[in-house]
């Protein structure tokens, strides 16, 4: 059939489709219709319900919430003890847009209560049959309020005999509407979905007791105790896991933004983003700006596919957020987005700087200080706890101090002692961090007695390092170990405030536009902050050239120019510049560390070790694969038939 227009196509009448609306007048639509339009967009599922009848339990200041669910979620009961409602405020809650949250329009620009329209109640009760039991404490005698759906309006009111606070009993959600009911999922799914609301309600109010009972077994169970880490090892399950939940702390005063909550140690990662729960102002919500923040923190801590557990409670000031994007309050918008991100980004990578360093060696020093006999000519040398970072004898890569240590990375660039292959294909920049560590001009001796803790057993494979350690034998892969070592020392380097520079002798220019040129000009002291040098030439008729004069040490060996167009683009285009050079330094970095294969010296074992345990991040390499792997002594043990170890095990 050839293409037509829609006027030419008709139908069996002879008319097109659009002429039968045509010539109908307006008119006002009744109230139920009206109701069952509203709750489509607040009542999407089970799960709705609940959330909208909690939050109006929360805002009555509820101390304990118990949530029943049956049939799917079609059937749902919320009790709470709450301030619960006169007879007059039950019957007005029924209707639409009656709310006690707000009393004129300045509240809007500063909502600070978790329900605000007044839909809640009136959309669900147009899309199910409902049944109020409410009492305040100064009543003596309870309301019971019964909806009549079919006539949209309130068909039964009387007293009743019940405890102070609110109880909401949904029964046939969606009756009457069966589009909705079709495509309601699963019962199992439903309640799923139904179970996580009722998991980041909780999580948001760790001062309620909630109780959640699904075909009368109960499934969750907080105490109300009123500490976030108790109510997230309650709601999450993750009670033996809690110590490996680091606690976020972030804010800034300047733009009035605040992070809390706990994000998990890079070796405890899930198969699903599930267990990243946002809040934002306290309220649960969908944020694609706060979960890219939070995974852009973890990117290189992850193996592909794995995500990090998060509880995450972002604050910011209420006018800087409008939770009104959506009826059911699911979406956020903020006025800078971008600053936003960063700081969220910037309060997880903090966390695990802080925290990573510490919790990677309590884990491994767990059972007690100790020490083996010192040993420098043998096979064994024992390692020490101080866990020394790596220094620097000023060579290659330049401006670090010796011995130096910061939350942000690793501060030192020697990590003396051992010394890659020369066909590695490294550049000289990164083989200077492989030359032997100077203090004060003299040479440090890698095989130094420690004060404490682990003794290098040997090499297995020439690929793994095995270390005696409280907990058992720990196998370290050698060359994942060096590579996190190098991208730290590499990368702090690299996004120092004056990074290392690589002087070019000649350089091929580069065709600028006049713009360009202009830009350039003006923001010289910008790209010599990344890095790059450069100056300008100017030709009869053809344009300016630039010519690179000096680039980041990273680069050398590496051709800088697309690199550097790519910066004066972003600038011509946004006024801005990024550097994103975390795949480059990762990529370097695994070129340049000890390779599996490598046969390695127990001296040069003893510096791959301890300059891997100086490493801010230990976890894992860039790329997130594991660095090491503990055999637990009591499953040796086992393995012999053995009850324990002799007295004498540790010398």
């Amino acid at each position: 059939m050839p293409f037509m227009s829609m006027q030419a196509v008709k139908s069996d009448s002879g008319s097109t489709p659009s002429q039968s609306t045509v010539g109908k007048p307006v008119r006002v639509l009744p109230p139920e219709v009206v109701n069952r339009i509203a709750a489509g967009e607040v009542v999407e599922r089970p799960a709705s319900v609940v959330k909208e009848l909690v939050e109006n339990a929360l805002d009555a200041r509820a101390s304990r919430v118990d949530i029943f669910a049956g049939a799917g979620g079609r059937t749902l009961r919320i009790a709470d003890n709450g301030s619960g409602m006169t007879r007059e405020d039950a019957l007005l809650a029924f209707q639409n847009h009656a709310t006690s949250k707000l009393n004129d329009s300045y509240d809007l620009d500063a909502i600070h209560t978790l329900g605000f329209r007044g839909e809640a109640l009136a959309s669900v009760s147009a899309v199910a049959k409902v049944t109020c039991l409410t009492r305040t404490v100064q009543d003596a005698t309870g309301t019971k309020v019964v909806f009549d759906p079919q006539q949209g309006r309130v068909g039964e009111v009387s007293d009743t005999g019940c405890a102070v606070g609110t109880v909401m009993e949904v029964t046939e959600l969606f009756y009457n509407t069966p589009a909705r009911l079709k495509f309601l999922k699963r019962p199992q799914t439903e309640l799923g979905h139904l179970e996580e609301m009722v998991e980041y309600l909780a999580l948001s109010h760790p001062g309620v007791r909630f109780t959640l009972t699904v075909s009368d077994k109960q499934v969750l169970k907080t105490s109300g105790s009123g500490t976030l880490k108790i109510a997230v090892g309650e709601v999450l399950n993750l009670k033996k896991d809690l110590e490996r939940l680091l606690p976020v702390k972030q804010e800034d005063p300047d733009a009035g933004y605040t992070m809390v909550g706990f994000a998990s140690a890079p070796d405890l990662l899930k198969s699903s983003k599930r267990w990243l729960y946002l809040f934002v102002n306290g309220r649960a919500v969908r944020c694609p700006v706060l979960a890219k923040a939070v995974l852009s923190a973890y990117e290189s801590l992850m193996p592909h596919g794995k995500f990090p557990v998060g509880v995450l409670f972002f604050n910011l000031p209420l006018d800087e957020v409008d939770v009104n994007v959506h009826p059911a309050k699911r979406e956020v918008r903020y006025v800078s987005g971008n600053a936003v991100f960063s700081f969220v980004k910037h309060a997880i990578q903090q966390t695990l700087s802080n925290h990573g360093h510490d919790t990677f060696r309590a884990g491994m020093l767990e059972g007690g200080n100790w020490s083996a006999p010192a040993s420098t000519d043998g096979d064994a040398v024992q390692l020490s706890a101080a866990m020394v970072p790596p220094g620097s004898a000023g060579s290659g890569m330049g401006g670090f101090s010796p011995g130096t240590y910061s939350s942000s990375g690793l501060s030192g660039g020697s990590q003396g002692g051992y010394v890659r292959r020369p066909d590695s294909g490294a550049s000289d920049a990164a083989m200077a961090f492989y030359q032997p560590m100077t203090i004060d001009g003299d040479t440090a001796a890698s095989s130094e007695a420690p004060k404490a803790g682990f003794r290098v057993v040997g090499q297995l494979f020439n690929t793994y390092i095995l270390l005696e350690t409280p907990q058992g034998l720990m196998v370290v892969d050698q060359h994942i170990a060096s590579e996190r070592t190098f991208f730290e020392a590499l990368k702090q380097n690299t996004f120092a405030e004056t990074p290392d520079r690589q002087t070019l002798l000649a350089s091929e220019p580069l065709v600028v536009t006049p713009t360009q040129a202009a830009l350039l000009r003006e923001n010289g002291e910008r790209f010599e902050a990344l890095g790059f040098t450069y100056e300008l030439q100017s030709t009869d008729g053809s344009g300016d050239l630039v010519v690179l004069t000096g680039v980041p040490l990273i680069y050398e060996g590496r051709e800088p120019d697309g690199m550097f167009e790519s910066l004066l683009v972003q600038l011509e285009e946004t006024g801005e510049m990024t550097l994103d050079l975390d795949h480059l330094i990762a990529t370097l970095a695994c070129h340049s560390a000890v390779r599996a294969g490598d046969g390695l010296t127990t001296e040069e074992m003893h510096r791959v070790i301890e300059d891997w345990l100086g490493c801010t991040l230990p976890w894992t390499c860039p790329h997130g694969r594991p660095i090491a792997h503990t055999i637990q002594t009591q499953d040796l043990n086992r393995l012999f038939h053995r009850p324990g170890l002799p007295v004498n095990a540790f010398g």
